[in-house]
């Protein structure tokens, strides 16, 4: 059986970059992004469970779930949507829907 690791809390805040030079600062103007290692932090909600499994709780920030994470039935598949959500917030510097559409008034 295959195993996952599902983090549940993908947000940028959440998202860490080491340069692999050991610098305290990373000049993001000059910056070779092969240089860079990507680590992923406050792992408090994370678990590891089988690739076709899902998981019944909901878990992570409302800004960021996957639409079937109020539901409790999601998998690996709600961390890629973490990504989507970052990604455009990094193209756009805005989430993609209102606040107000996360806290479900």
């Amino acid at each position: 059986m295959k195993w996952r690791f599902v983090s549940r809390d993908l947000k940028p805040a959440n998202v860490l970059f080491e340069g692999t030079q050991g610098c305290d600062r990373i000049d993001w103007a000059t910056v070779n992004l092969f240089d860079l290692w990507v680590k992923v932090g406050d792992l408090g909600l994370s678990r590891i469970m089988p690739v076709k499994d899902v998981t019944l709780t909901q878990a992570g920030t409302p800004a960021y779930w996957a639409p079937e994470v109020p539901h409790r039935f999601y998998g690996l598949s709600a961390d890629i949507y973490c990504i989507g959500m970052m990604t455009f917030e990094l193209m756009k510097k805005r989430l993609p829907y209102p606040l107000d559409f996360y806290q479900g008034d």
